[in-house]
């Protein structure tokens, strides 16, 4: 069977053109960031469930490629914008854009990139496309506020974690999704379908990668959620079942103005309680419900490559 990365390889590199037409710019430094960040590594989830989701749907229009493009000119703002919030150091293995070039140019090349995807919006002439995106954006920017306010809360509830990976993360990937549907013209019950695999495709990877936050193999800087003051996944599913000087030591850990816990210290915490084994069954609880959804459309390579890209990020954490 043909891989994903084989079945999207020319749509994929259309992108790519349409990406680097929409970032160029007669400001030098504009071309230089958004290169740098559009090209450092990204897998291009996001694109790639826009894309399927038209192919899985025999779509008989290319707008879907403008719709993917949109989404990821979406995303890597949104990426420059959270550097700087969280004040990172790295994305994606190299120097983050605000630690390479500071905060200011950073958020305002966000802002660029931003308006490219509008612009991809526009192009597709369909107000429902805008109105999703737009939407989606929206609910991307609340669901960034809602983190930061929770910030250091070992308090946090299970369904305030859902509720802020829902908007922050998975949200885009429902929308991709379901833009797709509406420039194939489907019905309200395929478009919510759609959107629905999307959003619990987008929780099950965001729950996958706050595990993967602890582990040495991520890609990224381990710890860095805890650094950030992220209550995740791990924690939050055993922190009822915590001692009382437990509690204290997570209180210190994720409080910003703390002195450093060693990771190691939580890390062990989350191991005693299986903390890490129940994230994981919430990540598979997520993964299943949108495999059942996607059990609604016809076989065809395209689905069994949404099959191959859920089950490849369960196997992340093997």
């Amino acid at each position: 069977m043909l891989s994903s990365s084989d079945i999207l390889k020319d749509d994929l590199s259309k992108i790519d053109v349409i990406i680097k037409e929409f970032i160029s710019s007669d400001v030098d430094k504009i071309n230089f960031i958004s290169d740098y960040i559009i090209n450092a590594g990204g897998k291009r989830i996001r694109p790639v469930f826009s894309i399927l989701s038209a192919r899985l749907l025999d779509s008989k229009t290319d707008l879907y490629l403008n719709i993917a493009a949109a989404i990821e000119f979406i995303h890597t703002a949104t990426l420059l914008h959270d550097d700087v919030v969280d004040e990172s150091d790295v994305r994606r293995g190299k120097e983050s854009a605000n630690s390479k070039w500071g905060n200011q140019v950073t958020i305002l090349v966000g802002d660029y990139l931003f308006t490219q995807g509008f612009k991809q919006m526009v192009l597709t002439g369909s107000m429902e496309v805008m109105d999703v995106l737009s939407k989606a954006s929206s609910v991307i920017a609340e669901g960034e506020v809602l983190q930061l306010e929770n910030v250091g809360n070992i308090n946090a509830t299970y369904e305030d974690y859902i509720k802020i990976i829902s908007a922050k993360t998975a949200a885009l990937f429902a929308a991709a999704c379901k833009c797709s549907a509406v420039i194939t013209e489907q019905n309200g019950t395929v478009k919510e379908d759609l959107y629905k695999f999307g959003l619990y495709c987008g929780i099950a990877f965001q729950i996958i990668d706050d595990i993967l936050d602890y582990s040495d193999n991520s890609g990224k800087q381990k710890g860095n959620d805890l650094k950030e003051g992220k209550v995740t996944a791990p924690i939050i599913l055993i922190k009822d079942q915590l001692l009382a000087e437990e509690t204290e030591l997570c209180k210190k850990a994720f409080d910003i103005h703390q002195p450093d816990v060693p990771i190691e210290q939580i890390e062990a915490l989350i191991k005693k309680y299986d903390g890490f084994s129940k994230a994981r069954e919430e990540a598979e609880k997520y993964s299943v419900l949108a495999l059942e959804i996607l059990e609604k459309f016809p076989d065809n390579i395209y689905k069994s490559s949404f099959e191959e890209i859920v089950l490849d990020q369960l196997n992340r954490l093997k």
